[in-house]
């Protein structure tokens, strides 16, 4: 059974990116996080970067617009 959680992380952020035709790495996702500070994400105590699903479309949308991709 797959779980659901309430939350999105980066890898489902990057797999819908990629599906739309904006493919990205990982690093560069977390640079334009981190350091261009486009989007914020929640570290969990995991280590894994969250966001609530609200938030997701907005993210991807952003991506697209400021990755040159829209």
């Amino acid at each position: 059974m797959i779980r659901k959680y309430s939350y999105i992380t980066v890898g489902y952020l990057l797999d819908r990116l990629k599906e739309e035709g904006c493919e990205i790495s990982r690093p560069t996702f977390k640079r334009l996080m981190k350091h261009e500070l486009l989007f914020q994400m929640r570290k969990t105590a995991n280590g894994w970067y969250v966001c609530p699903k609200g938030d997701a479309e907005l993210i991807v949308k952003l991506v697209k617009e400021n990755y040159g991709h829209s």
